[in-house]
């Protein structure tokens, strides 16, 4: 598998990744001709993009560590 990560605005942070499946990747050790890629439309020789969308979490409460 390869990846290149675009930077489409400049903004120094990266808008979307572009990924080349080679090859899928083994479901298991056990069972190494098996892969769950094919399954979810996947396909080798192709390049797919998907877009970063940054994780935004809310802090509901902060716990302290007691000693």
């Amino acid at each position: 598998m390869y990846y290149i990560d675009i930077d489409i605005d400049n903004d120094d942070s990266y808008d979307y990744r572009g990924v080349y499946f080679t090859r899928y990747r083994p479901l298991s050790t056990e069972s190494p001709s098996e892969s769950i890629q094919p399954l979810n439309g996947y396909e080798i020789e192709t390049t797919y993009w998907f877009k970063y969308e940054p994780i935004e979490w809310d802090v509901l409460t902060i716990m302290m560590a007691v000693s």
